[in-house]
């Protein structure tokens, strides 16, 4: 049996490890894509046909070894996100928000992000991958946030008229 004591050490501990930088704000842990979804993310215009119908179609998602040209979001949040070595290329996305993420050696090119925010999102290296940083290169990130968030190893190249906040 419980006492109250250890209930609320229980409840503070919990507390604290959904507040790491870097931990997901969910206790599920994100999966990786199911068979329909990875049939979806070979083709990218179907995969945005499927995101109007349903937003957060990407929500707690885990994806690795990836490349997505032509990626559209818009007016959503997705969470959870365990992201590593995805490339999106020339992807567009309006008034989104990604929360609670790992992004690690994530890379955007020739990407337009307008009214974006990236709140308590960790972006790291993958050491294990030559040239493993987190990039943001050759793109336009309009009212773009980054809040509560830890960028390590992220470069910001070569953007075209940008206005960032930190």
């Amino acid at each position: 049996m419980i006492t109250l004591p250890h209930r609320l050490i229980l409840i503070g501990s919990l507390f604290f490890v959904s507040l790491t930088p870097g931990n997901a704000m969910s206790l599920i842990p994100p999966l990786p894509p199911g068979s329909e979804l990875k049939a979806l993310l070979q083709d990218v215009e179907r995969l945005n046909a499927a995101l109007e119908q349903n937003p957060d179609l990407l929500s707690d998602t885990r994806l690795k070894d990836l490349e997505l040209t032509g990626l559209v979001l818009k007016n959503v949040t997705l969470s959870n996100l365990h992201w590593r070595n995805v490339k999106l290329t020339r992807a567009d996305w309006s008034n989104v928000t990604i929360e609670g993420a790992t992004w690690i050696g994530v890379k955007m090119k020739e990407s337009e992000l307008d009214n974006v925010a990236f709140n308590r999102v960790y972006f790291n290296l993958d050491e294990a991958v030559y040239w493993g940083s987190t990039d943001f290169v050759k793109s336009r990130l309009h009212n773009v946030h980054f809040v509560e968030s830890e960028l390590i190893e992220v470069n910001i190249d070569k953007l075209r008229p940008s206005r960032l906040f930190f």
